[in-house]
């Protein structure tokens, strides 16, 4: 009786185990999320160029002592390229290369901006989604969480200090678009 049961347990359990689903292959543009299931078999050299970088800037108020939606872009896409150049990713001229695009929603804060000074940088919000495309199709995309900028205790603290005297400069805003270009192309599949 003994033996009945362990043998139709074994045959159960041997069972269970044939029809596992196969495991899936790994996706070798992790973070990225596959839409072309071919690409999953891709193991060549992963060069990039960068496509097309959209900014959409969202503020309370306009003010001139800042980059503005277009020199954003162009900020932006300098600061990716470089990231990926010293990440060993940025194609070299003429080499077949995976286009990166990216659209940036970027979200500038101004103290006092509700109440109608819009003085000085008071911080920002970031979110953006990007696609890989090869050969003009789109095969893989990613969209990031919502992301500020963290300067650590004292860095945050001198933050803290330069918002209450409405004293935040473009350079501080350049500290933060800096940032944020390392987080996209620290995405960028290797």
């Amino acid at each position: 009786m003994l033996r009945k049961i362990t043998l139709t347990l074994l045959a159960l359990v041997l069972a269970g185990c044939a029809s596992a689903p196969a495991a899936k292959s790994p996706n070798p543009f992790a973070p990225f999320a596959l839409q072309d299931s071919s690409m999953s078999q891709f193991n060549g050299r992963k060069a990039y160029r960068l496509g097309q970088v959209k900014v959409t800037l969202d503020q309370a108020k306009p003010n001139d002592k800042f980059p503005d939606s277009a020199a954003l872009t162009t900020l932006f896409s300098n600061l990716v390229a470089e990231e990926l150049q010293k990440n060993g990713l940025l194609a070299a001229t003429g080499e077949d290369a995976i286009e990166v695009s990216v659209d940036i929603r970027y979200k500038r804060v101004f103290m006092g901006e509700a109440v109608g000074l819009n003085k000085g940088f008071g911080g920002s919000r970031f979110t953006y989604s990007s696609s890989l495309v090869q050969n003009g199709k789109e095969f893989a995309n990613y969209q990031s969480e919502e992301m500020t900028v963290s300067s650590g205790v004292m860095g945050n603290l001198l933050t803290i200090g330069k918002q209450l005297t409405m004293t935040g400069s473009a350079a501080d805003e350049l500290k933060h678009i800096a940032t944020y270009s390392r987080a996209i192309a620290s995405t960028v599949p290797r």
